[in-house]
């Protein structure tokens, strides 16, 4: 069986842009076609290219005291966050 070396190279290429690594106080806002999706985080993060859409979110600088937070309580606090962050 014989695959073209562009083939190969297209696939790596989208597996490198589908993969997010996240730190213990990043979360990420999935948009799948721009609706939100989930919050996911920390470590290993998998994204559909093209499809979905992650939007970062650094809980150390944008919501201090997460830590005291209820898993709850500090999605909903994501999610205002990021919908009140113009777009870039």
């Amino acid at each position: 069986m014989y695959v073209p070396l562009d083939w190969l190279i297209i696939v790596a290429f989208a597996l490198a842009l589908s993969v997010k690594i996240l730190r213990s106080d990043e979360r990420i806002v999935i948009f799948r076609l721009g609706r939100f999706l989930k919050i996911a985080g920390p470590g290993f993060v998998w994204l559909i290219p093209v499809i979905d859409k992650g939007k970062k979110v650094n809980l150390s600088r944008d919501l201090p005291g997460w830590q005291a937070l209820s898993e709850t309580e500090l999605h909903e606090k994501i999610k205002a966050s990021v919908i009140d962050q113009p777009q870039s």
